[in-house]
């Protein structure tokens, strides 16, 4: 049986003005990576790899989404090898006490903010040797450019087109989607911030609210969102 919220912690009612309609989704964050470990950029390059506490994370959150896995119908992962490698070991703690999970589809376009040049980079050596464009790109990212293009407006591009993809596999409409269906989801920091904004209807990159730590959990319904692992919240508009 899926895992019900609480009493205190009630799903949203169904309402028509927001992408994602009725639907359920939890979204999750990879787990800590050596580059999150040494403060470095890593955007798309792909040669970061999980941590011991990274694949610890990555063994709790398999634990914590356990209850919820008979109710996973759809999984979508980043091609990125951390976001892999954390549903890989997910679906093992899930498997291991007896469920397994769909066949998970790589979507290109879940992939983590392109950082171009910064990639690879030490954040504080960047803030010292780029001083004036490392202000710019905390103070105004939407109008941020690197190495002549525009890191945050392509991420939300992708995000666009990653919530289409999602919303259109394989469901004709959300009437084919029973209320405790799950989709799951597993991306990156930047880019999870920017999927929950934009299934709000948010755009809104510098605040903090939407920030996602390592292997944090998420769920998305109705126009909704509330964290759920490892700490669980209200539901928030």
């Amino acid at each position: 049986t899926a895992l019900q919220p609480s009493s205190n912690h009630q799903p949203p009612t169904t309402t028509t003005n927001h992408r994602t309609n009725n639907r359920r989704f939890i979204l999750c964050r990879h787990g800590e990576t050596n580059f999150n470990r040494e403060g470095r950029i890593q955007g798309t390059l792909d040669t970061s790899f999980l941590t011991l506490s990274g694949v610890n994370q990555a063994v709790a959150l398999g634990s914590y989404l356990l209850p919820f896995s008979p109710s996973i119908k759809k999984v979508y992962v980043s091609p990125m090898t951390r976001a892999l490698q954390t549903l890989s070991i997910v679906k093992g703690v899930i498997s291991g006490a007896g469920v397994d999970l769909p066949s998970e589809r790589v979507v290109e376009d879940l992939r983590e903010i392109e950082l171009c040049t910064w990639q690879g980079r030490l954040k504080s050596d960047l803030e010292l040797q780029f001083t004036e464009q490392w202000k710019a790109w905390k103070t105004d990212p939407e109008k941020f450019c690197l190495d002549g293009k525009s890191p945050l407006r392509d991420l939300w591009g992708r995000v666009d087109t990653s919530w289409d993809v999602i919303l259109n596999d394989g469901f004709e409409s959300n009437d084919d989607y029973d209320d405790d269906d799950v989709t799951l989801i597993v991306c990156h920091g930047a880019l999870g911030k920017c999927m929950i904004q934009n299934a709000l209807g948010v755009r809104d990159f510098r605040n903090v609210e939407y920030a996602l730590e390592n292997c944090e959990a998420v769920e998305i319904k109705a126009g909704r969102w509330r964290r759920l692992h490892p700490v669980e919240s209200e539901w928030k508009k």
